[in-house]
This record gives C-alpha cells, sequence and structure tokens, in this order.
C-alpha cells in the first residue's frame, strides 16, 4: 500500500513540476485523474485500517464464543445419567461421583427408587443380608 502511495504522489508531484492544470484541457483532464487515483487511495488504506480492526473484533468475538462454548458444553459432559428402573425417568448425576470413593447412593427425584448405589455400600448391604441368612439357618 505504501508503495501505492508513494507512486501516486510521484505523480501528483511530476503534474505540478510541469504545470499539468495549466495544459489545456487534457492537463486538467489527467490533474484530475491524478487526484482522482489519490483519493482512491487513501480510501482504500482506510478501508484496509478499517477491515484490519475488524479481523481484530472477529478474533475477539471468537475467543469468546470459544470461551463460552467451552463453559457450556464442557459442563455437559461433567453429567451421566442412569435410567429409573421403576419408572424410567432419566436420573442426572456428575461423572466425578462415580469415580470417586466416597460412598454414595443415587435415587430418582420423581419416584424414589434407588437407581445406583456405591460398590462399598452394596458389598455391606450383600454382607448383612448374608449375615441374616447365616443366622436364619443357625
Amino acid at each position: 500500500m505504501d508503495d501505492i502511495v508513494g507512486r501516486v504522489s510521484y505523480l501528483q508531484g511530476l503534474a505540478e513540476g510541469i504545470n499539468l492544470k495549466e495544459k489545456g484541457k487534457e492537463g486538467e483532464i489527467i490533474t484530475e485523474i491524478i487526484d482522482l487515483i489519490a483519493d482512491l487511495t487513501e480510501e482504500v488504506r482506510s478501508l484496509r485500517d478499517d477491515q484490519e480492526r475488524l479481523e481484530e473484533y472477529v478474533e475477539t468475538v471468537d475467543d469468546d464464543l470459544y470461551e463460552l462454548e467451552d463453559a457450556v458444553y464442557d459442563d455437559d459432559e461433567e453429567f451421566t445419567y442412569v435410567t429409573c428402573p421403576e419408572c424410567g425417568e432419566r436420573v442426572y448425576f456428575e461423572r466425578e461421583l462415580l469415580e470417586a470413593d466416597d460412598n454414595y447412593e443415587i435415587t430418582c427425584p420423581n419416584c424414589g427408587a434407588l437407581v445406583l448405589v456405591s460398590e462399598f455400600i452394596e458389598n455391606r448391604r450383600e454382607q448383612a443380608l448374608n449375615q441374616q441368612n447365616y443366622d436364619d439357618v443357625i
């Protein structure tokens, strides 16, 4: 762009140097064409500056949108669900719960049925049931 501006300035200098405007109608036409080229060059420079600002703005908006998408859609991945065996309702819970060593029981908010139990609690229930069956035999 600077090369074009330099060339237009050079043409304007030549036209002034030979007093082109004073050399009849052809001189006036050529001078007007040179001035028009100078105006177009300035307009192109302005459009280029605007376009660069818009590129920066779009890049900023794109980054912000990416962060929003990441926040919104990643939350979905942090949750999972099981289907209630009693009523068929989907029961959502945090996926971390399955990876933790904590004791947990998840009940259906719709019907109250037990839908998921930690292995520790399940093992304790089985032991209690086995103990009860053993006591019944004796």
